[in-house]
């Protein structure tokens, strides 16, 4: 819409029209114009929250000293590029130490990957990977 600059009267001709080309105002003569553009856009905004929690006894070495490691909340897949909800743990006090791990797809409520198991016995996935021959 071109309006003009002085008065606000609606005038009727293209945008971009240089000054020597434009017929002057109806109202008030001027060449003057004001053009008034309007842009839209529309963006979709969420959060995912991620935590993880370590208990530690500090009186012991290496990987046994994280008594408890746990992963709760939303992640996003590698694999698929989807968000999922994903409970992690591995509890070196239970007895035998345990690992556990559930990974939900959210839109479907679909169980993607689900393992509880000892400890020992988590071998070739993840960080286990390398303690496989």
């Amino acid at each position: 819409m071109v309006k003009c600059v002085n008065c606000s009267e609606e005038i009727n001709e293209a945008s971009g029209i240089p000054e020597d080309l434009r017929k002057p105002c109806s109202k008030c003569g001027s060449l003057g114009r004001h053009m008034e553009l309007f842009c839209q856009d529309t963006f979709q905004l969420e959060d995912h929250l991620l935590k993880r929690f370590k208990h530690v006894e500090s009186s012991l070495a290496g990987k046994q000293k994280i008594r408890l490691d746990e992963i709760t909340g939303e992640q996003l897949n590698k694999g698929s590029g989807k968000w999922v909800q994903k409970e992690w743990w591995i509890d070196r006090d239970h007895n035998p130490a345990w690992y556990y791990e559930k990974v939900t797809d959210i839109e479907t409520g679909e169980t993607i990957r689900f393992c509880s198991q000892p400890l020992s016995e988590h071998k070739k996935r993840g960080s286990a990977k390398k303690q496989c021959t």
